[in-house]
């Protein structure tokens, strides 16, 4: 299994933020979490990937227990995220946004003023695959461009592309088509459509119709826990989701 966490628990004060979650991730596997606001979707998402500590419950990524699961040691392991509120630099390039996102780069240490070359030639490298992903996110030809200029739809194609950009295992997307328009959304589902096969995937969405083309399970949470899991056709048709989103109960004519 590519991600499993057990018993996961958090509380703010008398606030129950996520009760007793446990819930398992395979490669290739598009995993949504949907719920009303306050449910506990984006609070387990920060456990998961270590924005916030849990009270209760532990982590395990390839059957390896996480034993500190910060948001660094996460992403280390491969586990990046976007967030609700976009995090990128809005005065730098767009494409200067794609390169900070890769790790390790030889031009961070000091040793890398001695191995300029080496450190051109990597530079180099990053580039060709950062503009790779920009061109298709249709961003390539805003790579030069300072990032404030995106619209928001744009900037969240920027922030995908710089989870993206380096390979991850698992991805955790919070709200990706929130405020987007129709064209840019088909251009989000079409890139993980094509990514699914690479990594896992736990996505949090509003938008029903957007995780019903894409969830391969659908996760409903409320107050905190996880109430009914299955396909997505079979959870959010049911009486349970209906009665958590509109308050009511379908009848039989």
């Amino acid at each position: 299994m590519l991600l499993e966490c057990r018993n996961m628990a958090k509380r703010f004060g008398n606030l129950r933020a996520v009760a007793d979650v446990s819930l398992a991730l395979r490669q290739g596997e598009i995993l949504a979490l949907v719920g009303p606001n306050g449910a506990g979707k984006t609070t387990l998402l920060d456990l998961l990937t270590g924005a916030q500590q849990s009270d209760t419950g532990e982590i395990h990524m390839d059957g390896e227990a996480v034993r500190v699961p910060a948001l660094k040691e996460m992403a280390r392991r491969g586990f990046l995220r976007t967030w609700q509120r976009p995090r990128y630099v809005a005065d730098l390039t767009v494409l200067e946004n794609m390169l900070i996102e890769f790790p390790h780069q030889i031009g961070e240490r000091w040793t890398g003023a001695l191995r300029r070359a080496k450190w051109g030639s990597q530079e180099l490298a990053l580039s060709e695959i950062a503009h790779g992903v920009l061109q298709r996110l249709g961003l390539d030809e805003f790579a030069e461009k300072p990032a404030r200029e995106l619209s928001l739809g744009q900037v969240k194609l920027l922030t995908l592309g710089m989870v993206l950009v380096s390979g991850p295992r698992i991805v955790g997307l919070d709200e990706p088509v929130a405020g987007v328009a129709t064209p840019l959304r088909n251009t989000i589902v079409g890139v993980l459509e094509e990514r699914r096969m690479d990594m896992g995937t736990i996505l949090i969405e509003h938008d029903l119709a957007f995780v019903r083309k894409l969830a391969d399970r659908v996760l409903l949470m409320a107050e905190g826990g996880i109430i009914l899991e299955g396909p997505p056709d079979e959870v959010l048709d049911s009486d349970v989701a209906l009665r958590i989103y509109v308050g009511t109960k379908r009848t039989d004519d």
